[in-house]
């Protein structure tokens, strides 16, 4: 948990309770995926199927081999936490869905994304 808080969330996430090993998967893993970015009808949008693929196929590989030692199926609780603005120009930031403050997570998924930032000059 180290690697996420000091990366993402300013040393402010606090790792609590003794988690059993899973397995299969490690505590860090990183995944990488080819593809082309393909522009969105927002012309600063864009969006890589692969990388989309990817991800699902991730959170259903996890969900299928969920450990029985920590409870219910991550399936069941599986919660959006963050939404890219599609319109990058206003917003100049993710936002935060729900408030996460205080919330356990087992799992999180990272995903970086891609965001053109477009200038015209006029003469």
């Amino acid at each position: 948990i180290e690697f996420t808080s000091e990366l993402f969330y300013e040393q402010q996430l606090i790792s609590s309770g003794n988690q059993p090993r899973h397995d299969k998967f490690h505590p860090l893993t990183f995944f990488t995926t080819r593809g082309e970015d393909v522009q969105d009808h927002n012309p600063t949008a864009f969006y890589n199927n692969s990388e989309v693929y990817e991800v699902v196929e991730r959170v259903s590989e996890l969900k299928k081999k969920w450990p029985s030692a920590r409870g219910s199926s991550a399936g069941s609780r599986l919660q959006n936490k963050q939404i890219v603005s599609h319109d990058y120009r206003k917003v100049k930031m993710c936002m935060t869905v729900l408030n996460t403050k205080y919330r356990c997570y087992s799992s999180t998924f990272l995903q970086t994304y891609t965001t053109y930032i477009f200038s015209m000059t006029y003469n």
